[in-house]
C-alpha cells in the first residue's frame, strides 16, 4: 500500500475506466465460491488464473506510461508476430514428430514445441486459435503503425510484415481468425479517417490482396493435405459448429439443472463440473453466464458498454501516432470480440492483453490532448 500510495499508482488505478467493474468482477468471483457445486481447487485455481490476468491488465496500464515506450513495444510485438508467422510456416513444410519440453518441477512444464493438431498449422508454443488471434493483434497494431510511419523503408517493411502475418493467419485454417480478421480489417477502413477518404479504392485493393493469399493457400493446402478448413462449414455433431452447440448445450443443462441460472455455476464451474470434459465452452459471453449468470452478462455488457462510450468520445480524433493507434486497438477488440463467439475464455491472457493495449492506449491520448489544450491556453 505504501509503495502504490508514493508512486502515485493508486490514483492512476483509481481512475481506470474499468476499475470498479474490475473490482466487483473480482469481488463476486470469489463469493461463487460459498455456493459453486465445484471443488474449492478448481475455484481457486482459476481464481488465481483471473487474479494473475487482471495483474497483467494493471501492469501494462501502468508501465507504459509514455509514447516513445508505447512506439517500442508496438515494435517489439511486431517482430514477435513475425517470428510466430515463421513458426507456422515451418509448421506447414515440416512438422516434428515429438514435443519438446523441459520440466521445471512435477507439475510444471516449459514447452518448447507443441506438435500442432493433424492438418492444422501454429506457432511452436501454442494451438492454432491462439496463434491466429496473436497474429490478428500483430497484424492491426502494423496497420496502425503503417498509418503514421513517415520513413519509407520502414513503411515497406510493415507492408510486407502484414502480408506475412496474413498468410500464417490463413495457414493456420482456423475458420474464427480467419473470417474475424477480415470482417475486422473492412471495419477499419469505416473507422480510420486515412482509409475512407478512398474507401471504395481501399476496399477493392484489400479484396483483392485477401482473394490472392486466400487462393494461393487454398492451392497450397489442396496439394498437400486436401480441403481448406475456413470454407468447409457444417452442423454435424462431428463439425466445429456442432461441438460447441453440443457445449453450450451441456452449460444450459448444469446451470439449469442446478438453479443457478441467476448466479452461475462459480468461478471455474463450467470446467469442473461439464460432463463433455472440455476446458471451456468456446464462447466468452456464454462462460460469463455459465460461471457468473446474470451477474457476469451484467458484468460484460458494462465493459462493452465502457469500450464503446470511450471509442465514440475519442473517434474523432485521428492525427498523431497514439490517435491512430488508439482505432488500431479499437478494431482489435472487435475482433477479439469475434473471437469470443466462439473460442475465447474470460480469464483468456489475450483478451485482458487486448483491453490494457485499449485502455492504455486511451489514457496516453487523453493525456496529449491534454497538453495541446493547455500549450493552447498559454499562446496570446
Amino acid at each position: 500500500f505504501y509503495l502504490r500510495k508514493s508512486s502515485g499508482l493508486y490514483k492512476d488505478t483509481i481512475k481506470s475506466p474499468l476499475f470498479m467493474t474490475i473490482l466487483i468482477f473480482m469481488c463476486y468471483s470469489f463469493f461463487t465460491f460459498f455456493w459453486s457445486p465445484a471443488k474449492i481447487e478448481v475455484n481457486l485455481y482459476y481464481f488465481f488464473y483471473l487474479i494473475l490476468d487482471i495483474s497483467l491488465f494493471y501492469f501494462l496500464y501502468h508501465v507504459v506510461d509514455d509514447e516513445n515506450f508505447h512506439r517500442k513495444l508496438m515494435w517489439c510485438l511486431l517482430f514477435s508476430g513475425i517470428a510466430l508467422s515463421m513458426q507456422v510456416f515451418t509448421t506447414f513444410f515440416y512438422v516434428l514428430k515429438t514435443n519438446i519440453a523441459f520440466p521445471i518441477s512435477d507439475w510444471l512444464f516449459f514447452n518448447l514445441y507443441q506438435i500442432p493438431m493433424k492438418g492444422q498449422n501454429s506457432g511452436w508454443f501454442v494451438a492454432y486459435a491462439g496463434t491466429s488471434i496473436t497474429l490478428n493483434i500483430v497484424i492491426f497494431v502494423a496497420v496502425g503503425l503503417l498509418l503514421t510511419e513517415k520513413n519509407n523503408s520502414k513503411r515497406v517493411f510493415l507492408m510486407a510484415a502484414i502480408v506475412i502475418c496474413c498468410y500464417a493467419v490463413f495457414l493456420t485454417k482456423n475458420k474464427g481468425g480467419i473470417w474475424s480478421l477480415v470482417m475486422s480489417s473492412y471495419l477499419f477502413l469505416v473507422l480510420s479517417e486515412i482509409f475512407r477518404k478512398k474507401l471504395f479504392r481501399n476496399a477493392i485493393i484489400l479484396f483483392t490482396i485477401f482473394l490472392f493469399i486466400f487462393s494461393s493457400v487454398i492451392a497450397m493446402r489442396m496439394s498437400k493435405r486436401g480441403t481448406f478448413r475456413a470454407v468447409d462449414v457444417s452442423t454435424t455433431q462431428s463439425s466445429s459448429v456442432g461441438q460447441r452447440l453440443q457445449y453450450w448445450g451441456e452449460g444450459f443443462r448444469q446451470i439449469n439443472n442446478r438453479s443457478l441460472i441467476a448466479v452461475g455455476l462459480g468461478i471455474g464451474g463450467f470446467t469442473a463440473l461439464n460432463k463433455l470434459k472440455i476446458v471451456h465452452p468456446h464462447n466468452l459471453y456464454l462462460h460469463m453466464f455459465f460461471d457468473f449468470g446474470f451477474v457476469g452478462i451484467i458484468i460484460a455488457c458494462v465493459i462493452i458498454v465502457t469500450i464503446i462510450r470511450s471509442f465514440l468520445k475519442m473517434k474523432n480524433y485521428q492525427e498523431s501516432y497514439l490517435q491512430n493507434m488508439f482505432i488500431a486497438f479499437t478494431v482489435n477488440l472487435f475482433c477479439i470480440g469475434l473471437n469470443g463467439l466462439i473460442i475465447i475464455p474470460y480469464y483468456s491472457g489475450i483478451l485482458w492483453f487486448s483491453l490494457a493495449m485499449f485502455f492504455l492506449t486511451l489514457r496516453l491520448m487523453q493525456k496529449e490532448l491534454s497538453k495541446i489544450e493547455k500549450d493552447k491556453e498559454k499562446r496570446p
